[in-house]
């Protein structure tokens, strides 16, 4: 049997970097994704959606610190980030989530 591998998003400039495009159509890792998102949140695919969005648009000291501050305010900081682009504030956004109390 076969081990079952993430799908992961880079971004690579193959024409930069002298790289041949990948010969997997987009189509199928798409559908490949969906399908890993599937099996590893079968209860919640909102959830597993939400990670994703947290992990594309969060930059990646944000993300090392996700577990502190929640999920949930971790998908409310991927859309500051998304809104802001270049400009986000990662420091400020993740001090003002650390203060504020979480849900219970």
């Amino acid at each position: 049997m076969a081990a079952e591998l993430p799908v992961v998003h880079l971004k690579i400039r193959h024409r930069a970097t002298g790289l041949t495009p990948p010969a997997v159509a987009t189509q199928d890792l798409l559908a490949q994704t969906f399908e890993f998102l599937a099996r590893r949140f079968p209860e919640s695919r909102r959830k597993a959606y939400y990670l994703m969005s947290i992990h594309e648009h969060l930059p990646p000291q944000a993300r090392k610190d996700l577990n502190e501050v929640g999920w949930t305010k971790g998908l409310e900081l991927a859309k500051l980030a998304r809104r802001d682009g270049r400009h986000f504030d990662c420091a400020t956004w993740l001090h003002k989530a650390r203060e504020m109390p979480k849900e219970g």
